[in-house]
């Protein structure tokens, strides 16, 4: 809280150009997400202390319920990166199983030989495993592995 920009001392540069541009106090709170800091609400008035406790009450509570809200959206925002995460994964894996399918049958081996095979290729050519799994089903397919849908 700065009760006047005119007489405070903290900040000379900051309380030059508050003043110069009519704000003489100010009040800031954090806003939190999910437990920690994500912002800042900063309120700024024309009148030197401005911010007494019912100003204050009003601006806690509205920092509050602005927190939950940016809390919900970074949940939201979390869910939605997993969701995408979880579908890549899910499709490399998709495409890594086809691709052992046919090692297994073109060298009569089993699951575990399988994926060894193109855990070596991918090592000795530095390439993903999934572009090599796709690699392999485009080979045998004629065509590109087509990603799964989830609608």
């Amino acid at each position: 809280m700065i009760d006047d920009f005119a007489a405070e001392t903290r900040w000379p540069e900051y309380c030059i150009q508050a003043t110069a541009n009519g704000i003489r106090s100010s009040f800031s709170l954090p806003l939190r997400g999910n437990g920690f800091g994500k912002g800042a609400l900063n309120l700024y008035a024309a009148r030197p202390q401005f911010f007494g406790p019912p100003q204050r009450e009003i601006a806690e509570h509205f920092a509050g319920e602005a927190s939950r809200a940016m809390a919900l959206a970074t949940r939201i925002a979390d869910q939605v990166q997993l969701t995408r995460h979880l579908r890549i994964a899910m499709n490399s894996r998709s495409v890594i199983d086809q691709a052992m399918g046919v090692v297994m049958s073109q060298n009569r081996c089993d699951a575990a030989e399988a994926f060894a095979v193109l855990r070596h290729e991918s090592q000795s050519r530095n390439v993903k495993l999934r572009e090599v799994a796709a690699e392999i089903v485009t080979a045998a397919s004629g065509k590109p592995p087509t990603p799964l849908r989830f609608d």
